[in-house]
């Protein structure tokens, strides 16, 4: 059985979990959408622990948070979206993926938002949880580490270890938890030692399953296998996690998982395609983070892990310097050494100049990929 688990991907080869990205202040607004007091309350006293252990702190504000904590269910929009925006993270019911959070982007004006499963039932007082429950105190703290930028730890006592604790109570950060939150934003002052500070257990013990508004969406489940095709378009790992696509579908699994769940409609997350998409032919990975996906004759560069259109695209194949403009694409990749090529009408083979995003040099694959058959169907690289 899968163990529950925070549903943020966790990022190999990191034992200590700061990220790159933080809030350029150390006063910072959060609000809980249409959460009871008693609720607020546990929300106050999670990012308390954060406060307590680092130079940051924090106000709630409901008109103009920086972090935004809602409940959601299985497919959902990010509540701050002006444009229906569906999460790319959608639950999968009860004693799965518990909540997960989105890392800053270094957008002007971002809202990072912590969605909780609202299928799960959480226990909202500040004590022990009953046994079937999730501490909403834990998953909050844990959450809200991401927020900050924190990503996953590989130590079992921290707050930010990936998967839900045996013992949730009492909440507490450990040495790693404390020393990367400070390495992020700094300690108190005056502080002559990491303090690791605790929750207090209250008299009384209260379960409870919050009720709230979600937002879900029309897409429907589909009964397509993953195993039993045949062919697939375009395949790429990130951050522990392999993308898979197939027609207008797409697989999320994780690189270290033995299951996947069923498929996501890629035009549910990219509503920029167009009306007529059938099918990727190539996606890749570019030094900048950013993911280009070709359909068609266009293509179009995304963020990750936001799923959004970069501004000036999408492009036609004529901008990207294709000489046949009805060229049929076989696939694109970023090497381990950081080059990038697009091979196209089966035995050509195109440079990639990653700043100007245009083919700066054209080859035969043979003078390439001398090791690699004509009519290549998709390629991806390796996490090593």
């Amino acid at each position: 059985m899968r163990k529950p688990r925070c549903g943020v991907e966790d990022i190999s080869e990191c034992t200590f979990a700061p990220l790159s990205n933080k809030w350029p202040r150390k006063h910072l607004k959060w609000n809980f959408h249409l959460a009871n007091e008693r609720i607020l309350k546990t929300a106050r006293a999670a990012f308390d622990l954060w406060a307590a252990n680092s130079s940051l702190t924090f106000e709630r504000d409901s008109l103009n948070p920086d972090i935004l904590i809602s409940f959601r269910e299985r497919h959902h929009t990010m509540l701050r979206s002006q444009e229906n925006e569906l999460c790319a993270a959608p639950f999968d019911g009860p004693h799965k993926d518990v909540a997960h959070a989105f890392f800053l982007t270094g957008e002007p004006n971002y809202v990072s938002e912590v969605h909780v499963d609202k299928s799960e039932t959480c226990h909202i007082q500040l004590n022990k949880n009953p046994p079937g429950t999730y501490n909403l105190l834990q998953t909050l703290t844990h959450e809200i580490g991401h927020a900050l930028g924190l990503a996953h730890s590989r130590r079992e006592d921290s707050v930010m270890f990936a998967y839900v604790p045996v013992n949730q109570f009492p909440v507490q950060l450990n040495l790693e938890d404390v020393l990367s939150i400070q390495h992020l934003y700094g300690a108190k002052k005056n502080a002559k030692f990491p303090k690791l500070a605790t929750t207090t257990t209250p008299t009384t013990i209260t379960t409870t399953t919050p009720t709230t508004t979600t937002t879900t969406t029309t897409t429907k489940d589909v009964e397509m296998d993953l195993c039993a095709l045949r062919n697939v378009d375009t395949v790429l790992i990130m951050n522990g996690r392999l993308y898979i696509s197939h027609e207008r579908y797409i697989w999320s699994i994780n690189i270290d998982g033995k299951t996947y769940k069923k498929p996501l409609l890629l035009t549910d997350y990219m509503k920029f395609l167009p009306k007529n998409f059938t099918r990727l032919t190539a996606a890749y990975q570019a030094p900048s983070g950013n993911i280009v996906l070709f359909a068609g004759n266009m293509s179009y560069m995304i963020t990750y892990p936001r799923v959004k259109l970069v501004s000036t695209w999408p492009r036609s194949h004529a901008d990207l310097g294709l000489l046949d403009t009805n060229a049929k694409i076989n696939a694109v990749l970023n090497t381990n050494e950081g080059r990038s090529f697009i091979i196209y009408n089966n035995n050509v083979v195109g440079k990639i100049d990653d700043c100007s995003m245009t083919i700066v040099k054209f080859y035969h694959i043979d003078m390439i990929f001398p090791q690699i058959p004509h009519s290549v169907s998709s390629v991806f690289r390796e996490t090593d």
